[in-house]
């Protein structure tokens, strides 16, 4: 369904750790841009499973059929986004990746902030939400599915809080970055 770009990776400095990367399985251009928008915006569910199968499709390439994750969350939107839209896009994506991909689905994820990242400045946006982790990760394996990522503070802000109860490994990935300006 789509035209497929190579996957970006975009490296974000975490002081506390080592270097924090997030993994991008396209660029946020094109039928990839529409599919996203169409989702998230205009509440066409039906782009949840090809926008996830690229992201599968992506891990399977990028980790040689290793992924040993125990479970498979997403970063959650807000409490406003959530009754505006009735539901939440990241979400069917992580849902149906983790389905596609055999690793079970768990909301492992309660955001802590209520500030929206649409239309923020980048400053803005680098200061991130926070999330509360679940401890029934801890010591455990976790991919996290987003939709976009643009500075990465969103998942940046998910793997501290995961880092912070103890989780093992945080993958995160996107469906999509923002290209480079």
């Amino acid at each position: 369904m789509f035209t497929r770009k190579s996957a970006l990776i975009a490296q974000i400095p975490d002081k506390a750790t080592l270097p924090f990367y997030v993994s991008a399985a396209a660029v946020f251009e094109g039928d990839v841009r529409t599919a996203v928008i169409s989702l998230k915006y205009r509440n066409q569910r039906q782009f949840a499973k090809p926008l996830a199968q690229l992201v599968a499709d992506a891990i399977l390439r990028e980790r040689a059929m290793n992924y040993d994750f125990d479970y498979v969350t997403w970063a959650p939107t807000t409490t406003q986004h959530l009754r505006q839209r009735g539901m939440d896009h990241a979400e069917l994506i992580a849902r149906e990746v983790g389905k596609q991909l055999g690793i079970p689905v768990k909301n492992l994820l309660r955001r802590m902030t209520h500030e929206t990242q649409t239309h923020r400045s980048r400053q803005q946006r680098l200061i991130g939400p926070t999330f509360r982790a679940h401890s029934l990760a801890a010591g455990r394996k976790v991919l996290v599915v987003d939709d976009v990522v643009t500075t990465g503070a969103t998942l940046h802000g998910v793997r501290r809080a995961f880092r912070s109860i103890g989780v093992e490994l945080v993958e995160c990935w996107a469906v999509a970055a923002t290209p480079s300006r």
